[in-house]
């Protein structure tokens, strides 16, 4: 139970850094969303 606990804390740590990158990409820097898309999908599949 307590290995499930950390790793629900990391992951919902490490999707709130992608939601941030992503508007980061969009707003800041001007990336078009699917450009940032693709730049998070490529090496997940990988």
């Amino acid at each position: 139970m307590g290995y499930a606990c950390g790793d629900i804390a990391t992951n919902f740590f490490f999707q709130s850094m992608i939601l941030y990158q992503t508007r980061f990409y969009t707003d800041t820097v001007g990336l078009s969303a699917v450009a940032v898309g693709s730049m998070f999908l490529i090496p997940a599949t990988r």
